[in-house]
């Protein structure tokens, strides 16, 4: 059973109903960067919950980088990390390079083109289920 709003926020049931909007305002207002130790022997992570705390970490790539992982299921060494490496784990000048040779892939237009073959899609494979 969670005792804290940062135990709280890690169990799915919070979720059901969608963001548990009081867990989080609740974090905000009284321990917005909190440790977290997931129930599931993961290894303890930082919650962040500002705007202003998530920007300021993710424009300091010198302390706070995603090279180990921006979520690790697994214990992995340094030579499975980089063969299953993405984009979401690689910091500037890196992450920049990777984005530019997508980027036009995921502009409003491009994705309003996906939206009938993802709807399609989505049908057929819920119909079959």
């Amino acid at each position: 059973m969670a005792t804290t709003a940062a135990d709280a926020i890690l169990d799915p049931a919070a979720w059901v109903q969608g963001p548990p909007d009081s867990i989080l305002d609740e974090l905000r207002e009284c321990r917005p960067v909190a440790l977290v130790n997931p129930p599931d022997g993961q290894q303890p992570a930082w919650l962040v919950t500002r705007h202003a705390d998530v920007v300021a970490v993710s424009r300091d790539t010198a302390t706070f980088s995603s090279r180990g992982g921006v979520v690790v299921l697994d214990d992995l060494d340094p030579a499975q990390l980089d063969a299953r490496r993405t984009m979401l784990e690689e910091d500037p000048p890196r992450h920049t390079a990777l984005r530019r040779i997508v980027h036009e892939d995921f502009t409003p237009r491009a994705v309003r083109a996906y939206t009938d073959v993802v709807q399609t899609l989505t049908s057929t494979v819920l119909d079959a289920a």
